[in-house]
């Protein structure tokens, strides 16, 4: 582990009983840096003729990992967040020109009733001395909703330079705005007996109108693709929807294509935009703020590439500019449509087969990605994006010794990022790591496979930036001449440390 690459993810805060008292005799309430998941999934799928009927459940239970600093935050508790969904889907040619499919989809979603949070808090005596106080709660978050897609594909005969793609959508969400939340009393940590205390009631299902909320959405798209003069195509897409608090919203997408034999290019312009989340409009909390006002952030993508491939070798460049205006931000002081971004950049992807004695194949990737600005505006002035890697590298081999046998070596370089502003670490360096993966199919028996995964395979210590205002910091928390705590400075942690070397054994079996 690398947790102590973070200030407030070391043991020492974890397991200080003059932050957590008595609440450290019980280890499912924490003690150290641990944050195990639990997770499960299904996938059921039925298929008759051209009707789908499918089922999907997973259930990802997790701690908070390094997201909170120590002293404010046991990480090994459980965060539970169950997913269901019901579906039904058609698929079917109306006509020799004519193809239909329809979604209709029922899912739930949310956190379930058993995540609990423990936390420290500072407070005041009745002799108004300053004293650490802890406290359990309990959350619940309890989502659903209905949809229907309906989408056709019209390829008229008379026509066969021409193609058209069109459908619609409606989707009502039934979803809660504040978490259930219930609390037990905040206790001094040097009086608090784990035995003793009196946890609260998990919450019951939430039945108060005034905490949800119903959402309606309806919208329409039609796409063109026209293919004309042999090698060049052009695509154009327009796209209209109507959400029952947020309004209408129009956007626009067009490109041209450009086959020349080994060469292509491409010139596209995307339009779009991104509704805010119920946790930010309506799930804030003491570390956490909301905003029900908050509008749809929008983003316009003007991009122009170029390829070649040939038998053994393949590449691609690109350069690229994103506008977003009314972004979403998470800030201390809760959720904000803050001002204009725009991100410029380019990307270079490379691939080759080099023949090799004694190998089916050797394959050769790189792929390659800078920033050459990345710039906000907001209303207290211009700056840089921060947390973006000016510079990122992917590249690997993979050689294939024999017909079911393959092994996959793959290095990740990250630059250096600047933070946002009210991180203070300022910023986080550059790292590279290490994967490996050797994969095995049909092994003894026709179908078996084995998958032998190794993630940072030099166990190297590195950090991403930390999440929302990550504003805890690096200092040293200690206790005060007066007795009062002074230590993270925010709910969320400067840095993430990421995890050391890690194995997975995959096995697949296919009937």
């Amino acid at each position: 582990s690398h947790a102590d690459l973070n200030e407030y993810s070391k043991d020492r805060y974890f397991a200080d009983r003059r932050l957590w008292g008595g609440f450290l005799d019980n280890p499912s309430l924490g003690g150290a840096f641990r944050s195990q998941r639990r997770n499960r999934a299904a996938d059921v799928r039925v298929r008759l003729g051209f009707l789908e009927a499918g089922f999907t459940y997973q259930r990802l239970s997790s701690g908070y990992g390094n997201e909170y600093p120590g002293d404010r935050s046991q990480n090994d508790v459980i965060w539970s967040r169950p997913d269901t969904s019901f579906f039904l889907r058609a698929q079917k040619a109306l006509s020799p020109a004519v193809s239909s499919s329809t979604l209709l989809r029922y899912r739930t979603s949310g956190v379930s009733n058993d995540s609990y949070f423990v936390e420290s808090l500072p407070d005041f005596d009745a002799s108004d001395r300053p004293v650490q106080t802890v406290q359990l709660s309990y959350w619940q978050a309890l989502n659903s909703s209905w949809s229907l897609f309906q989408d056709f594909e019209v390829r008229p005969a008379a026509l066969p330079a021409l193609s058209l793609n069109l459908g619609f959508k409606y989707e009502q969400k039934d979803l809660q705005k504040a978490y259930d939340t219930n609390y037990g009393p905040a206790v001094p940590a040097g009086v608090v007996n784990a035995s003793t205390y009196p946890y609260p009631a998990a919450p019951t299902e939430s039945s108060v109108n005034q905490n949800r909320t119903i959402t309606k959405d309806t919208g329409g798209y039609l796409q063109v693709k026209l293919r004309f003069g042999g090698p060049h195509q052009v695509n154009v897409g327009v796209r209209s929807d109507h959400n029952s608090q947020y309004g209408a919203a129009a956007t626009l997408r067009a490109g041209y294509v450009g086959d020349f034999g080994a060469w292509g290019v491409k010139a596209l312009y995307g339009e779009a935009f991104q509704e805010p989340n119920p946790r930010l409009l309506y799930g804030g909390w003491t570390g956490s703020g909301s905003d029900p006002n908050l509008e749809p952030e929008r983003s316009r993508t003007y991009e122009i590439s170029g390829s070649y491939k040939s038998k053994g070798l393949s590449g691609l460049a690109s350069v690229y500019v994103v506008k977003n205006s009314d972004t979403l931000v998470n800030t201390a002081g809760g959720a904000r449509n803050l001002g204009d971004r725009t991100v410029t950049g380019a990307d270079v992807h490379f691939q080759a087969l080099v023949p090799v004695r004694g190998l089916s194949t050797l394959r050769l990737w790189a792929y390659y990605s800078h920033l050459f600005g990345a710039k906000e505006d907001q209303p207290g002035g211009s700056g840089q994006i921060g947390d973006l890697a000016r510079d990122t590298l992917l590249a690997g081999a993979t050689a294939t010794p024999l017909r079911n046998l393959s092994a996959t070596l793959r290095g990740r370089f990250v630059g250096r990022r600047e933070t946002v502003a009210s991180n203070p670490v300022g910023a986080v360096a550059s790292y590279i790591t290490l994967d490996a993966t050797v994969a095995g199919t049909d092994l003894l028996v026709p179908g078996l496979g084995l998958t032998l995964a190794v993630t940072n395979l030099l166990d190297r210590g590195y950090a991403h930036p930390g999440v929302r205002d990550a504003g805890s910091g690096q200092v040293r928390g200690a206790f005060g001449p007066s007795g009062a705590w002074i230590g993270s400075r925010s709910y969320y942690s400067s840095l993430l440390p990421q995890p050391g070397r890690g194995a997975t054994l995959t096995m697949t079996v296919a009937f």
